[in-house]
């Protein structure tokens, strides 16, 4: 899976979306501006339009208007990632357009069908059938442009199976569509994007040519960004041809005319070619100088970002820019003499990741607040006693910790790529959920080797007995609690938290006499979910323990949820229910009697409070689960905290044993009553400690998924 922002761009990926518009004028009723929406990427406020648009197309019995409905619906749900009911309305737009002879409509959707499908493995063949049908169609209406289209993405569609001498053929016809469609208003791009397929086919000499054309072409048009993009291109065949001072020349003409034109889309790809090429140079300062650039271009799209999610197989690795660069400064540390240079170095590499994490959050939710509430936090490392931040980068070639300390930071690392080591969590994660086996200890093992032996003397030194760790990609879905150093577990040894940045909201103690829970939780089954038979018992130990208002079953609704939120000041909100968190925040839930509440209306529930200005301290999940090996889905975990506005949050990766879990959570609630000064990760490490030495629960699956989220104090 592809992590971070995304953005369509047809001249850099090949395929893209072909809403109705113009082209379908004559074929479709008016939608209210939805396909405005939809090319702008506000998908989410084109759907409550379209959906609207197609009950007054059904009402007056017009084909037409609900197939131009139906048609942008599935767009909308195609830039929103939502893949199921995109087929099925894009399905349902072909065939209604197909039947009442609506040729372009028609071949519109079979060529957005086979776009959907093109990422899919098992739709391969599906695909390039859609695109044949659009091309077919497109031909049949005489309408050049759309058969460019099918024509051009059909061409990428065959580069990217490795099937080049099949692009050819399909570039000829596409030549000729573009002959026919005269000059118009987009032949510079089309040019452009048929120099760039012809070069990658193989043909350099007649993308050369292309390229070079629409350089000219946009110059005399006095069009500087697609003069840009032009030139930016002709610098990639010059680095294909190993002419890299050519290149270098044509990347900084490109990002010139990027800046003029106020397109840092480009000015992030051309200053990347350029860093990169510096890289390969040995210039490792200039690299750097051109990779901050980068980063800053991509800072300015962010906003510009928010909502317009594309299905994975065309989304761009926004990671990569930000890790190289890290990678960059990290190299140049630990080559540094002076030592106020290296831990300025380390500090910006780490800065770097965290620019990159906001994104990724701020992506994840959707949601612009994210990024404002990540900007006005504290820092994690600014330390208490015997405390100490671990912070892993998942790397091509290599695993690096940054390890900070009181004194500053220090940096490991250990020879294992992202990929291998990305499959030993998955390997762990899956084991660790078998508790009729003890399989897991070699990965744990391997683990702890990698992440926590390297420091051990380093920590001991310190005497460390908190370790508060901002896990990286595919660690993020296993409880680091269980790792395994061949004695005991990490959990036996150190307190632990984690945190989706290093950012935090204001870290500081729970105050105990000021404690007002919200205890909520469903024991009977709901909505096709199984009940949770000891969640009674759960919530009347942790009443008597800390007491507290008390939402069960019936009179846990999302209305009630609200109404305790807003006219009591609860410091706990304790939910014992199923919650799931996936890739997709808007598919993340915790499940109530009457329904489902996501992260925006619980974070709505707890802003709109006339007690915003007091955040809830603890807010505890003691039955959800995200799903194994999905870092995404675990994202949205670990940003509970972050999206809800609470300070910290205990939650569980899986969903644990009933039984195992009240325990647990009630001995966690005891230790905070009972232990004056106890951390929540030491309370948290107490518990599971005393859980684990139950006999009954002494394998991991039963204690390490529940983990702390957030401020540790």
């Amino acid at each position: 899976m592809i992590k971070g922002l995304l953005f369509v761009s047809m001249f850099s990926l090949g395929f893209f979306f072909l809403p109705v518009g113009e082209l379908l004028a004559k074929e479709h009723a008016e939608r209210g501006g939805a396909g405005e929406l939809l090319v702008a990427g506000r998908y989410d406020e084109a759907l409550q339009a379209l959906e609207a648009a197609l009950d007054r197309a059904r009402d007056a019995k017009d084909l037409l208007a609900e197939a131009a409905a139906l048609h942008d619906l599935g767009l909308a749900h195609l830039g929103l990632g939502q893949d199921r009911p995109a087929a099925g309305h894009l399905s349902r737009a072909a065939a209604l357009a197909e039947d009442a002879g609506m040729s372009i409509l028609a071949a519109s959707a079979m060529d957005n069908l086979g776009t959907l499908y093109a990422g899919r493995v098992e739709g391969s063949d599906r695909a390039a059938s859609f695109y044949r049908k659009a091309i077919d169609l497109a031909k049949a209406a005489d309408e050049p442009g759309l058969a460019f289209n099918a024509l051009t993405n059909l061409a990428r569609f065959e580069l990217d199976r490795g099937r080049k001498a099949e692009m050819m053929p399909l570039l000829d016809r596409a030549t000729a569509e573009l002959a026919a469609m005269g000059d118009g208003g987009n032949t510079i791009e089309n040019i452009l994007l048929l120099g760039r397929l012809r070069a990658q086919a193989g043909d350099v000499e007649a993308g050369y040519g292309r390229l070079i054309e629409a350089r000219e072409r946009a110059r005399t048009n006095g069009q500087p960004r697609l003069e840009s993009m032009a030139a930016g291109y002709l610098g990639d065949l010059y680095v294909e041809a190993g002419r890299a001072d050519d290149a270098n020349l044509l990347y900084d003409q490109a990002t010139f005319l990027a800046q003029a034109s106020g397109a840092p889309e480009l000015i992030y790809r051309w200053q990347w070619q350029r860093g990169r090429l510096a890289t390969r140079a040995g210039d490792v300062n200039r690299a750097i100088d051109h990779y901050r650039s980068t980063i800053t271009a991509l800072d300015q799209l962010r906003p510009t970002l928010i909502g317009a999610r594309t299905p994975a197989s065309r989304r761009f690795d926004l990671r990569t820019p930000y890790v190289e660069l890290a990678d960059l400064m990290l190299r140049r540390a630990a080559g540094a003499v002076d030592p106020d240079g290296k831990q300025r170095d380390l500090e910006e590499a780490r800065r770097t990741i965290e620019r990159y994490r906001s994104t990724e959050l701020t992506d994840y939710f959707q949601d612009e607040c994210v990024t404002d509430l990540l900007a006005s936090v504290r820092p994690v490392d600014r330390l208490a006693p015997r405390t100490a931040v671990l912070y892993p980068i998942m790397m091509a070639d290599r695993l690096v910790i940054l390890l900070s300390l009181a004194d500053g930071l220090q940096q490991r690392s250990a020879p294992i790529g992202a990929e291998t080591l990305a499959q030993e969590i998955l390997t762990f994660r899956q084991l660790l959920e078998k508790r009729t086996t003890n399989e897991y200890l070699r990965p744990a093992r391997k683990l702890y080797d990698l992440l926590i032996r390297p420091l051990e003397p380093t920590l001991a030194a310190a005497d460390i007995d908190t370790l508060v760790i901002v896990p990286d990609e595919d660690l993020r879905t296993v409880p680091l609690g269980a790792l395994h150093d061949g004695e005991m577990f990490l959990v036996d040894r150190y307190a632990l938290a984690t945190a989706p940045s290093l950012g935090l909201i204001e870290p500081k103690p729970l105050t105990r006499q000021t404690l007002q829970p919200l205890l909520t939780g469903l024991s009977e089954p709901v909505q096709g979910f199984p009940g949770l038979p000891f969640v009674e018992a759960e919530l009347a130990t942790i009443g008597e323990l800390i007491g507290g208002n008390v939402l069960r079953n019936q009179n846990f609704v999302v209305s009630e949820i609200q109404q305790s939120l807003s006219t009591t000041p609860h410091s706990v909100v304790h939910i014992a229910s199923h919650a799931q968190f996936t890739g997709d925040a808007k598919d993340s839930f915790i499940l109530t009697y009457d329904g489902r509440l996501d992260m925006d209306s619980l974070e709505r529930f707890i802003k709109q409070s006339r007690f915003r200005d007091r955040p809830v301290e603890l807010l505890t999940l003691s039955a959800c689960e995200t799903a194994a090996g999905d870092d995404r889905a675990a994202l949205g975990l670990a940003g509970l905290a972050v999206k809800s506005g609470a300070r910290s949050a205990v939650a569980s990766l899986w969903q644990v044993n009933d039984r195992a879990s009240s325990l647990l959570i009630a001995d966690f609630y005891e230790r905070l009553r009972d232990q004056p000064g106890v951390t929540k990760a030491k309370a948290l490490q107490q518990a599971q400690v005393e859980t684990k030495n139950d006999l009954r629960f002494r394998h991991p699956a039963y204690w390490a998924p529940m983990v702390l989220i957030g401020n540790w104090l």
